[in-house]
């Protein structure tokens, strides 16, 4: 595995020769992701036909292809659905191929698409909600050679490697005291502007800042 960037993964991916080989391919990467991201406490993740018979019970789900790829539990006891979707072209997963994922799971604390698909299908409201999420290309092109490094140990080893811990650059280290200080100051809202390319806002609220 000599890959160091998603974009390399990607580039191989779609040389495949046939649709399943393609698919096979990218769910052996989403595997990895959900495990190898700290992000996701994710625990363990089973695909369908592997998923333990009382888990199958509480989704309400059957043991063949209704659009779910995979089944996760987090750390927190969270079960998930995750649906794995790989464009040659990048373009939008079309509706049809996502609402039999939608609607066989319902039951899920959480629905994740993950896709190398640019955006979504439009004007559909479902996908808004709060119990289902995506990761696109924007966000498996920020993976870095670390991660690529980290899945080929999981595949030789079976077992999730962390990440490398960075060290903060110091206008970064100088950011992180800020905003720390005003949270131990007791505020509960702050808006951190940041510039990475083009300029960024967004609200921030903490977990668990005390």
């Amino acid at each position: 595995m000599a890959w160091r960037t998603f974009q390399e993964s990607e580039q191989h991916v779609a040389q495949l020769a046939s649709e399943k080989s393609r698919g096979d391919a990218f769910e052996a990467f989403v595997r990895a992701y959900l495990r190898l991201t700290p992000e996701l406490a994710i625990e363990a993740v089973w695909p369908l036909r592997e998923v333990p018979n009382d888990v199958l019970r509480t989704l309400g789900l059957p043991q063949r292809d209704i659009g779910v790829d995979f089944v996760a539990r987090r750390r927190d006891g969270a079960v998930w659905v995750i649906q794995a979707k790989f464009r040659s072209d990048r373009a939008s997963v079309p509706w049809r191929e996502l609402s039999t994922f939608v609607g066989a799971s319902g039951r899920a604390a959480f629905r994740l698409l993950v896709s190398n698909s640019v955006e979504l299908p439009r004007n559909k409201p479902v996908l808004e909600e709060q119990h289902f999420g995506t990761v696109l290309f924007g966000d498996l092109v920020t993976l870095d050679a670390d991660f690529f490094e980290r899945w080929e140990t999981f595949t030789a080893e079976h077992r999730p490697i962390p990440p490398t811990r960075k060290t903060p650059r110091p206008d970064q280290q100088e950011a992180i005291e800020a905003i720390t200080s005003r949270f131990v100051a007791g505020a509960e809202h702050l808006q951190l502007i940041a510039v990475s390319g083009p300029s960024r806002a967004r609200g921030i609220r903490p977990r668990g800042v005390r």
